[in-house]
């Protein structure tokens, strides 16, 4: 298991996987993150990310907006009807 490089009120996370991990623990009901030009879901405490599509402006950082980035840039090819249906398993498996 990785360990996390210490930090403090005076030293910011050494990485981006350290940002994220202390992000979503002081954002525990979170499931999802836009920082800079990635969108990150976290699964169980594994954080899977992917890419902004270039250009791609989210309005907003709520929850539900970044679910829905979240989607649509990891399964760009799949139908909306298809990707409703995998956010919907998603949500189910979460709880």
């Amino acid at each position: 298991m990785a360990r996390l490089a210490k930090t403090g009120p005076d030293q910011p996370p050494s990485n981006d996987a350290d940002a994220d991990f202390y992000w979503f623990a002081e954002n525990s009901a979170r499931r999802y993150r836009i920082r800079d030009d990635l969108i990150i879901r976290r699964v169980k405490g594994v954080f899977l990310r992917t890419q902004l599509p270039a250009g791609e402006i989210i309005a907003g950082t709520t929850e539900s907006a970044a679910e829905a980035a979240w989607w649509v840039a990891a399964y760009p090819e799949v139908s909306a009807a298809t990707r409703e249906k995998m956010v919907l398993r998603a949500r189910r498996r979460a709880r």
